[in-house]
């Protein structure tokens, strides 16, 4: 089961998805050091794109059993200032 919900004003755009996986740890797929060439995976780039694009992410199961993802992005916010390459 996954849900989407997406929302949108002058401010911000939020997206949040949840589902009924078993859930994963967010850190090991998004380590603190992206300066270094050797932590950048062959593939699998989706989340560290999402984290280029967002300031505000998060990733925690819910009261009910499943789990959400959810980031906001600004509406004044450029993703190429913090380009991965």
């Amino acid at each position: 089961m996954v849900e989407i919900r997406l929302t949108c004003d002058a401010e911000r755009v939020t997206c949040s998805v949840l589902d009924n996986s078993d859930g994963f740890d967010l850190t090991s797929y998004l380590p603190a050091d992206d300066e270094d060439p050797e932590a950048f995976p062959e593939r699998g780039m989706g989340l560290r794109i999402i984290k280029t694009c967002t300031d505000d992410l998060s990733y925690s199961p819910t009261e009910d059993g499943l789990h959400r993802f959810e980031f906001i992005i600004p509406s004044d916010h450029d993703p190429w200032l913090n380009t991965l390459f």
